[in-house]
């Protein structure tokens, strides 16, 4: 059964995407806290099913995480520097 809600707009995973917002976790009683992005630097989709509705990975991080499309993250066409 699909769960996906009829107002969801998911991305295709190998999307390029841009951070609008700087993803951090913690510290907390389990460690110092990460840094997943940084707001203006760029990622890709690498798939869908978790809570905050896509699994993307910053170019700058190893491990994908969940973000939400439009107040973390953003589509680009380019994400060549101008």
């Amino acid at each position: 059964m699909n769960k996906q809600r009829a107002d969801e707009h998911k991305l295709p995973v190998g999307t390029r995407i841009k951070f609008v917002k700087t993803l951090i976790s913690g510290p907390d009683e389990c460690g110092p806290g990460n840094l997943y992005a940084r707001a203006g630097d760029f990622g890709v989709v690498t798939g869908h099913d978790c809570p905050e509705g896509h699994w993307v990975k910053w170019d700058k991080w190893e491990a994908p995480f969940g973000a939400k499309l439009g107040s973390e993250f953003v589509e680009v066409e380019d994400d060549k520097p101008t």
